[in-house]
């Protein structure tokens, strides 16, 4: 009973987890993305792990890197991303895609959209700011642990915009673009922040050691870095 249990929770699991992935992948080809991925490994693999205090605003270049990195929003431009996920998912598994679509669709869903990062003091409409959130939400699955927030999230934040200032592309990227950029990463880690609030809700132990070895390789995969070694401080994100 507990094989045959297993073998069909597997069976759910794969083709979620394959969609996710293959949306992802589908991505990395908008220009931007490939740069967001090494602003972030050059943020969290720094000596020591953080650039800047959590408790003061963020240094000269972070402020920079908010004013670079801001973008208007564009109701029609975060629909194509949604149709692009979509359609991505899709070709892995017809089951993900339409549920995917049926709640991204939903006017709760877009409530959350607009209001999560907002309600962790993080900005909607900053790419460095949306990229912090993704890695905050992956380091939770990955460690089997509640989702960061308060000072901790905010250094986080801090860190990623102090990276992004020096590099180059993403100070290059028109708005619409930083959108997509950002949208995409949104998108995905709501569908994970989900998880994560599911499992502080009900714990579900070999569920969420596949999530979190699959949050581990992905980001592995995508950033360079394991989010295995690094711990969550005052100060954000250290190894």
């Amino acid at each position: 009973m507990l094989m045959s249990a297993g073998a069909a929770f597997a069976q759910d699991y794969q083709p979620q987890m394959d969609a996710f992935n293959a949306s992802m992948q589908s991505m990395q080809n908008v220009a931007g993305t490939a740069a967001v991925n090494a602003a972030i490994n050059r943020s969290l693999s720094k000596r020591g792990g953080a650039s800047v205090a959590s408790t003061g605003s963020a240094k000269p270049a972070g402020a920079k890197a908010a004013a670079e990195l801001a973008f208007r929003r564009d109701p029609a431009t975060t629909e194509r991303v949604r149709a692009a996920l979509i359609a991505a998912m899709r070709q892995q598994s017809k089951t993900v895609a339409d549920d995917f679509a049926r709640r991204s669709a939903g006017a709760d869903y877009r409530q959350r959209f607009a209001r999560t990062l907002p309600g962790q003091g993080l900005s909607n409409d900053n790419l460095a700011d949306i990229a912090a959130y993704h890695v905050a939400v992956n380091w939770a699955l990955v460690h089997q642990a509640p989702m960061p927030a308060g000072k901790a999230l905010l250094a986080l934040r801090n860190q990623m915009r102090g990276s992004f200032a020096d590099n180059g592309v993403l100070a290059k990227l028109a708005p619409d673009q930083r959108q997509w950029v950002a949208d995409d990463f949104l998108f995905r880690s709501l569908n994970l922040a989900e998880k994560v609030d599911g499992f502080a809700r009900k714990p579900e132990p070999q569920t969420q050691t596949l999530f979190a070895q699959a949050a581990r390789d992905d980001i592995r995969r995508t950033l360079g870095i394991d989010l295995q070694g690094y711990r969550f401080t005052a100060e954000g994100l250290v190894r």
